[in-house]
């Protein structure tokens, strides 16, 4: 019986385009879910925070959010719920920059978990929280 020579440079590629194509194939269910938004406003005074979650490339939120002192404001999700690729931007008019950070890669070990989003404006920065532990407010 005549049974076909296989190199191991072969062996080795079928292997490789093999697990690659399995790797391709998995890496559409990357991203991560955002849930609810929570801004709150530790200041003495009143904030104003613009806000702007972009998904794959699109803009799904977007507005200038006034705060009272010590107030607290709820954005409900109200964009897609399936995992995907995010980008966040905010800045208050007392700090003068804008951040800007990539979801799931700017979160460790996020991706295709769902997160919400907490926002806290303080007296000296505005700094953001991702969380996974389902605060009651959240939607995760």
């Amino acid at each position: 019986m005549d049974t076909p020579h296989l190199s191991r440079r072969h062996i080795i590629g079928t292997v490789a385009l093999s697990a690659f194509a399995g790797c391709t194939a998995s890496s559409s269910e990357s991203g991560i879910q955002i849930g609810n938004i929570m801004i709150g406003n530790w200041r003495d005074d009143p904030v104003t925070i613009t806000l702007r979650l972009d998904r794959e490339g699109s803009t799904v939120f977007e507005e200038a959010i006034e705060i009272d002192d010590d107030g607290e404001n709820l954005i409900e999700q109200s964009w897609d719920a399936d995992p995907g690729e995010y980008t966040i931007m905010y800045s208050t008019e007392a700090e003068g920059r804008i951040y800007n950070l990539s979801l799931p890669e700017d979160v460790e070990s996020a991706n295709g978990d769902c997160i919400d989003i907490q926002i806290h404006c303080r007296a000296d920065l505005t700094d953001i929280v991702f969380r996974d532990d389902s605060p009651p407010w959240g939607k995760c």
